[in-house]
């Protein structure tokens, strides 16, 4: 908080000396969190976050998950002003354990650790570019119950590997602001890949955006969308299975499952695809009754959407329309939505009420 004031200055009567004081806020932030779905069952977080770490402006992190398909642990630490030009540098280390089998996708258990250093270049106001360059090391088994895809894919190409993993990344920006903007745009371009020399080569190619428009003093028009795409490239034939794009949930196409989306593996579970594709049209506005409460937004919404093997199929596409809330609580972020879907085929699994929650402590 910034606060001013002026006070007289000795033995000058037409002159005033201009007091500017500066209340720093807290530079750090502890988090805890908890969620429920019925594909992952409880899921716990925990973070810690450092924003002026010893007093050098950078920041540091420390965070923890762990729910019945996934336990995840990563340390990044960051610098926004490596050089005097404001190009930033940071580091992440990072590991990851995955039972799939506890999720409504194809069923592997996956366990993979890295490291990674990443430079981001301002170029202005709005724009910039990110690259990052690390190294991954990853193993995955085949389970029972797994499909014969992951069975074939571990039969061609082993269990292990070691990838090295670049990506470059192009980000606009012309919200006015990051929680429930009004009005601007931002866009997102990334290119990621196993680079030559890994033992999987391949790269995914993800654009995302989003559109605001002030309707009225209270309710704002929000359009998103995203397109992504993957392939192997060398040696490597597709993408490999475990870097699959998924779809359906609340993040995605709300009214159905959590990633059940899609084309199905040989037991009828989601098995992702190469190429995903998805939009949302939306209307916020304050909750009647509830405009006075700070951070809290009402929603009506359609949604569309759906992961697809190399082929798009127009007619597979699925729609959603439905209402929401979203509060930024003193507690965390909390999302509750309830959605029909109007397209729903045979197999599809749908979830109408749906929510995301965590708590801060």
């Amino acid at each position: 908080a910034v606060k001013m004031q002026t006070s007289p200055v000795a033995g000058a009567d037409d002159q005033v000396d201009l007091d500017v004081i500066v209340t720093e806020q807290s530079s750090n932030q502890f988090s805890a969190g908890v969620g429920y779905s019925q594909s992952a069952g409880v899921l716990f977080n925990l973070g810690l976050t450092q924003n002026n770490f010893m007093g050098t402006g950078k920041s540091l992190s420390v965070a923890g998950s762990n729910s019945e398909s996934e336990r995840s642990f990563k340390l990044s630490y960051n610098d926004p002003y490596h050089t005097v030009d404001g190009i930033g540098r940071g580091f992440k280390v990072y590991y990851d354990k995955t039972d799939a089998s506890d999720d409504d996708t194809s069923d592997f258990l996956s366990d993979k650790y890295g490291a990674s250093i990443n430079y981001t270049f301002p170029l202005d106001d709005d724009d910039s570019l990110r690259f990052s360059l690390g190294a991954e090391q990853r193993k995955i088994k085949s389970t029972g119950s797994s499909p014969t895809h992951v069975t074939e894919f571990i039969d061609e190409n082993g269990d292990e590997f070691t990838q090295f993993i670049g990506s470059l990344s192009y980000v606009n920006d012309t919200r006015d602001r990051a929680i429930f903007p009004t009005s601007g745009m931002k866009h997102s371009l990334i290119l990621e890949a196993g680079l030559p020399g890994s033992d999987l080569e391949y790269y995914k190619l993800k654009y995302s955006g989003s559109a605001y428009y002030p309707v009225s003093e209270n309710i704002t028009g929000v359009l998103k969308g995203g397109v992504a795409y993957g392939d192997g490239f060398g040696d490597s034939d597709g993408l490999p299975f475990f870097e699959n794009f998924y779809s359906g949930g609340i993040r995605t196409v709300r009214g159905f499952e959590h990633n059940s989306l899609g084309p199905q593996d040989s037991t009828d579970d989601a098995r992702g695809g190469n190429l995903s594709l998805n939009a949302t049209a939306e209307l916020r506005f304050p909750v009647p009754f509830l405009d006075d409460v700070k951070g809290l937004k009402g929603s009506v919404f359609v949604d569309a959407g759906n992961v697809f093997e190399d082929d798009f199929n127009e007619e597979e596409i699925r729609y959603s329309a439905g209402v929401g809330v979203t509060w930024i609580s003193p507690l965390g972020p909390l999302s509750l939505s309830y959605a029909k879907p109007l397209n729903d085929k045979d197999g599809d699994k749908v979830q109408e009420l749906q929510f995301s929650v965590g708590a801060n402590f």
